[in-house]
């Protein structure tokens, strides 16, 4: 519809994603434009924390997606390759913490220097009237 190609993968198999990422990114350094990579997935918790998703969701193909989760099934995979054990897991677990932890601490710095005004910035080109309410409340409440 927007003229340029669309692919459809199984985003629970991080093999599948990474290849159609890989040819999508190929396309865009030949000069080739944008892909649209459509990764299916299976929401495994609610959508929130008010959320009771056991009013909605069968049990059983909730069991059928937990079987499909992308981590589980690459930590079989690198676990049955001997890339893998509960010794380097647990050091990588920790060394991604350190990291998200200082990644989260620096946009917090980040955002208390930023001017609320921003979040509105740049989401339509014509602000919709809601979007303007929004931003003028924002603003009155001291963000600026």
């Amino acid at each position: 519809g927007y003229g340029f190609p669309g692919e459809l993968v199984d985003g629970n198999d991080l093999f599948a994603a990474h290849e159609a990422t890989r040819r999508a990114v190929e396309r865009a350094r030949a000069g080739e434009g944008p892909t649209l990579i459509e990764a299916r997935t299976y929401r495994l918790a609610p959508h929130n924390t008010s959320d009771d998703n056991t009013r909605y969701v069968d049990p059983d193909e909730l069991e059928r997606a937990r079987a499909r989760d992308p981590i589980v099934r690459l930590r079989a995979y690198l676990q049955e390759r001997d890339l893998l054990d509960d010794e380097r897991e647990a050091e990588l677990g920790e060394a991604i913490g350190a990291e998200l932890a200082t990644a989260v601490e620096e946009m917090e710095r980040a955002a208390e220097r930023m001017p609320v005004e921003l979040l509105y910035d740049h989401v339509y080109e014509t602000p919709t009237p809601r979007l303007a309410r929004q931003r003028a409340a924002a603003l009155e409440e001291g963000g600026a």
